[in-house]
């Protein structure tokens, strides 16, 4: 699976089963899952970094970007939040008692979230 951020994910939203129109062919697509979104993601174009581009477009103006990222990741993503809005560490101990998941989600948000605001700023 190819995917980044496209937009923050929202709990509950849209309900499910839901229709979207596939901008690339016009056709309505009925999403039923998170798979069902993350197939129809994964079918505009190649994973180069014009098509990437496509891709998050397509991905705001279908409304599927939230179920891109799945409950586990919303939950990293909060902890993260939640501790750089309060100072707050998000494990105890020191930074080398840091579990290597944490570690690994961090860079990995790091990355999306520039690459996110580099495209946003193309715009």
């Amino acid at each position: 699976m190819w995917a980044s951020v496209v937009s923050l994910p929202l709990d509950g939203l849209p309900t499910l089963p839901f229709w979207v129109q596939d901008p690339e062919t016009q056709e309505d697509v009925e999403i039923k899952s998170s798979l069902d979104a993350i197939n129809l993601f994964n079918s505009w174009g190649r994973a180069d970094s014009k098509d990437a581009e496509q891709r998050f477009a397509f991905a705001q103006l279908s409304g599927i970007g939230h179920l891109l990222i799945d409950k586990s990741f919303q939950d990293v993503i909060r902890r993260k939040m939640y501790c750089e809005k309060f100072n707050t560490p998000p494990f105890q101990g020191s930074f080398e008692d840091l579990p290597d998941w944490w570690m690994t989600a961090l860079n990995t948000m790091d990355r999306a979230e520039a690459e996110a605001t580099k495209f946003v700023r193309r715009k």
